[in-house]
């Protein structure tokens, strides 16, 4: 999969589209199951900060905030195929490559995983009515 070309904070797909973004580094410019995933820098402000586009520089989805709204700061995929997120706060979420929702797995603080996924839907239903 070929990524972008990323320079000045300029994303460049390889049909030509290209955008603007703050923060944009070919560090943190990933290609996985055929789409390009971005982390926009790690700013307090901006807890949707990985974008997804198709090889052609359409975007597909900004990810969803993780539970404390703190941004996201690196991307794995596991052994079984699966996207991870990690954010600033010691949190993992696996990451649905289609729509960019996420679901909490555990973190450094502990928690339950049911109580934090409802209330992680529960934001989406209020977000997605809006």
């Amino acid at each position: 999969m070929t990524k972008p070309c990323i320079e000045n904070n300029i994303v460049t797909f390889k049909n030509g589209i290209a955008y603007e973004m703050a923060w944009a580094s070919e560090k943190y410019c990933y290609g996985i199951f055929g789409r390009v995933l971005l982390i926009l820098g790690h700013l307090e402000d901006n807890a949707r900060n990985i974008w997804c586009f198709d090889q052609d520089g359409n975007k597909l989805w900004e990810i969803e905030p993780s539970i404390w709204d703190s941004p996201y700061h690196d991307l794995k995929v596991d052994d079984d195929g699966q996207v991870r997120a990690y954010d600033q706060k010691g949190d993992t979420y696996i990451v649905d490559l289609k729509t960019g929702y996420v679901e909490w797995v555990g973190g450094d603080r502990g928690g339950d995983a049911k109580g934090a996924n409802e209330f992680i839907r529960r934001r989406r239903v209020a977000r997605l009515q809006k």
